[in-house]
């Protein structure tokens, strides 16, 4: 289903994002950070993510191979961000 957040739903797939979560919190938890963005990869697509300590939005899946621009623009953006906007406490 192209609407659910994560794109495979079996067990390996939710222990994928079980991971996934557990080093977000560890790289909160140990850079004293508010939020955080993460960018997830698999295959030619991509998933741009925003943690924070109660909840995480995660974007539409896009192929960054044919749209590459959707990742350029993001960091590009990101880079002009401050330490604070950037999530660091």
């Amino acid at each position: 289903d192209e609407d659910y957040p994560f794109d495979n739903n079996t067990l390996r797939g939710q222990r994928t994002r079980g991971q996934i979560c557990a080093y977000a919190g560890a790289t909160m938890t140990m850079q004293f950070r508010t939020h955080l963005f993460t960018v997830l990869i698999f295959g030619p697509y991509a998933r741009l993510l925003r943690w924070d300590r109660s909840s995480v939005i995660v974007s539409r899946r896009f192929n960054y191979v044919e749209y590459p621009l959707i990742l350029f623009r993001f960091y590009k953006r990101f880079a002009q961000l401050t330490l604070a906007q950037r999530g660091r406490d």
